[in-house]
């Protein structure tokens, strides 16, 4: 009878023992999430360009957690952070506006990702209006950076379309033919665009020069064989391109 009593005291001991080991468990794991809610909310409060100061001062009046049960703690910890992020909400989607048309410039110029710093991603450290500030100072300069390139693309392009006419061709390369109708203005890009224009001006000057001779030759035989000028002009009309 006695060894009954003391092997269910044990049980209960038993039982016990492990309640007050997960209590202690959750306690500490409930302590460590308001830890890491307060500091989320903290850091979020300085990306907004709050003061240093200004935040320690909210978080021992306003934000200051009192001496509830956990879990209760934690739920106005979750609130209040919950309720700053929405606060900030606003200003966080206009930088990732500005992140995007950042970046469909920085694409158009052939940036590298690792060379566009913080216009590159919206991170977590930094949402103040000073950010927005810079965003709106470095949009402005790829965009007179884009608007620049693109007359000089464009230029080159209308001179290559006229020259391939002019030559009554077309770009037998799929290079070339990638590089006049590619959108990129990057300095390669250019460089690729004003090499295949050089390449075309040099065709067209090779074939003035083979025409000019032919010419020469032809006029000779015309006024050996006394071709009428009509027959010339008709022959002359059928055979004006380069």
């Amino acid at each position: 009878r006695n060894q009954e009593v003391e092997a269910l005291h044990d049980s209960f001991r038993q039982l016990y023992s492990e309640f007050v080991s997960h209590l202690s468990n959750v306690c500490k794991e409930t302590r460590e999430q308001i830890n890491e809610t307060q500091i989320k909310h903290k850091q979020a409060m300085k990306a907004y360009g709050i003061p240093d100061d200004e935040i320690e001062r909210r978080f021992s009046t306003e934000y200051r957690i009192q001496p509830n049960n956990l879990l209760k703690q934690l739920e106005f910890a979750t609130h209040t952070y919950d309720t700053f992020m929405l606060e900030i909400a606003e200003r966080v989607s206009k930088i990732e506006n500005l992140i995007h048309i950042a970046n469909e410039l920085f694409d158009l110029l052939e940036i590298p990702v690792e060379e566009r710093g913080e216009f590159a991603a919206l991170g977590d450290a930094d949402f103040t209006r000073e950010r927005i500030d810079r965003f709106k100072v470095k949009i402005n300069e790829l965009t007179k950076d884009k608007d620049e390139r693109e007359g000089r693309r464009n230029k080159m392009q209308e001179s290559i379309i006229k020259l391939l006419k002019e030559l009554n061709t077309t770009l037998k390369d799929q290079d070339d033919a990638i590089t006049l109708k590619s959108k990129y203005l990057s300095d390669p890009q250019l460089e690729k665009l004003n090499n295949l224009c050089t390449k075309l001006e040099k065709l067209k000057e090779q074939r003035v020069v083979e025409i000019s001779e032919m010419a020469v030759t032809i006029t000779h035989l015309w006024d050996l064989l006394s071709i009428p000028d009509k027959d010339r002009s008709s022959f002359l009309s059928s055979h004006s391109t380069i």
